[in-house]
């Protein structure tokens, strides 16, 4: 018993800094263009870029599985998904495959009625490129690539 504590202590605590793993730069004021440019898988394995001409923007939500806090923010984020169908929503989660379980997460955004995509940030490079260092974390960007809003919830003032 006294292990399988030790074990859970020390491999949360090692989630905690999942989006932290090296020190944060200064939030960046628009997405880089090498995150621009490349494509992000979700969990069924369909690629999606993160801008899109076609979009208002895209919101890009940062969280856990574990984050009590992510899981309490889940149904304004799926309400406002719903409601703001000219947005691109997408869920990330960040931490390699030994620390996050796919279908966990999947059961996760499943079970909390995530009606977006959720990509993995596998190599840290969207928390990196965009400065998160904690979960949740929302980032609003516009259509073009300029970070509009960062904050644990949605602006106060809508999208």
């Amino acid at each position: 018993m006294r292990s399988q504590l030790s074990f859970l202590l020390t491999s949360g605590l090692g989630l905690l800094g999942a989006c932290a793993g090296t020190p944060a730069a200064p939030p960046a004021s628009e997405l880089p263009a090498t995150l621009e440019a490349r494509a992000y898988s979700d969990l069924g394995g369909v690629e999606h870029s993160l801008l899109a001409a076609d979009s208002a923007g895209t919101v890009l939500v940062f969280w856990q599985p574990w984050c009590q806090s992510c899981l309490a923010e889940a149904p304004a984020l799926a309400s406002a998904a719903r409601s703001h169908v000219d947005w691109r929503f997408f869920g990330v989660v960040s931490g390699a495959d030994g620390d996050v379980l796919d279908h966990e997460v999947a059961q996760v955004a499943e079970d909390h009625g995530m009606p977006y995509p959720t990509l993995r940030d596998r190599d840290l490079s969207l928390c990196e490129g965009l400065g998160v260092q904690s979960t949740p974390t929302l980032i609003v960007l516009s259509a073009d690539g300029r970070v509009l809003h960062r904050g644990e919830h949605l602006p106060a003032g809508g999208l």
